[in-house]
């Protein structure tokens, strides 16, 4: 029976909630594997936001932003820009270029500076043609009426690969 539980626990929640670190009781944090790239799933989105300067506050209500993180050294940190929300959910898609990227902390925070939730995720290395695939971390339970922002830290002791995001309301 233990041990039916233990392969009930390592083979099936790692796929929910894999890494998850919570830091408030009502935030719930999941990871997800796509095996598709980022281009794959958003499609023209990622280069038409690329273009666009980048802005303090981001209404997600009217769309997925995307945006390259670039290379992190070991240990620097990414902010992203403060989101305005009318859902419940954010979701951060991480895929790495050119290079793994194993230990990537995403925090979430509120536009106050406090810390809701926090998850490590794997980027598997990819390649712009595709493979390796991407990581979703989704900030479920969230506040509509509070505003957030995310930091995208490298936990590794070497630099990442070229970190793309894409950030969107659910």
């Amino acid at each position: 029976m233990i041990c039916s539980v233990l392969l009930f626990a390592c083979c099936i929640l790692p796929s929910t909630a894999m890494a998850v670190e919570g830091k408030e009781a009502n935030v719930i944090v999941t990871v997800e594997h796509e095996e598709k790239d980022i281009f794959e799933m958003y499609g023209n989105v990622f280069e038409e936001s690329m273009v666009e300067s980048r802005k303090s506050t981001v209404d997600l209500s009217s769309g997925s932003v995307a945006f390259t993180v670039g290379v992190l050294d070991a240990g620097e940190k990414y902010t992203t820009d403060t989101y305005d929300i009318s859902k419940s959910k954010i979701k951060v898609t991480l895929q790495s270029i050119g290079g793994a990227s194993p230990h990537v902390k995403v925090t979430l925070y509120k536009s106050s500076g406090v810390s809701v939730a926090t998850s490590t995720v794997n980027l598997p290395w990819s390649t712009p043609l595709g493979g390796g695939g991407s990581e979703t971390v989704t900030f479920s339970n969230l506040n509509s009426s509070t505003n957030y922002y995310a930091v995208i830290e490298n936990m590794d002791t070497v630099e990442t690969g070229t970190i793309l995001c894409v950030v969107k309301q659910a």
